[in-house]
């Protein structure tokens, strides 16, 4: 058992990392300047847009960048720490630490998780208490139907549904507003 968790730690790491290279290859092929992002300001020279693309380290070349946003800034010309000491960086758009905004967002995310829970989880063992009372009934086909219908919809699509349904149909529920 020790041999197979070794393993399979040792298997997440080139796991991680191409992850890692992915999602920052992906936004290297976002399209858009970050820098211009920033500096949509009247008056920006060319100089400060070089300044800001320097102190953000997009001017080295991106093996350098993907390093530095992984391990973190090593030279001290940049203010990145580097995803390893949990430093997620700056936001582009709202020019706010990631990690912030995320923190921001975790405890709306957990309560609609633990509520998601408690009633997917009493739904469930009410049905599965009924279809093991009348086993082969129809109450029990119906019950083993949806159950496999409802783990094979996306969680997010059902979700909108959900929302469409209860919120825009009926009006029983705001569409949103907890963040």
């Amino acid at each position: 058992m020790t041999t197979y968790i070794i393993r399979r730690l040792l298997q997440a790491i080139p796991t991680m990392i191409g992850v890692t290279i992915i999602s920052f290859f992906i936004m290297q092929a976002a399209p858009g300047d970050p820098v211009l992002l920033l500096t949509f300001q009247p008056g920006q020279t060319a100089e400060d847009r070089a300044r800001l693309r320097h102190e953000l380290c997009l001017d080295r070349p991106i093996p350098i960048q993907y390093a530095i946003w992984v391990v973190g800034d090593w030279t001290g010309e940049c203010s990145q720490r580097g995803l390893i000491r949990g430093d997620f960086g700056t936001s582009f758009s709202e020019r706010r630490p990631v990690l912030d905004m995320f923190t921001e967002r975790m405890w709306n995310t957990l309560q609609l998780t633990i509520y998601a829970l408690i009633i997917g989880g009493s739904i469930g063992l009410l049905l599965g208490i009924l279809s093991a009372i009348q086993r082969g009934s129809i109450l029990d086909n119906i019950a083993s139907f949806f159950s496999v219908i409802f783990d094979a919809l996306p969680a997010f699509w059902f979700g909108l549904l959900l929302i469409m349904f209860f919120s825009v149909q009926l009006g029983w529920f705001p569409v949103g507003g907890m963040v």
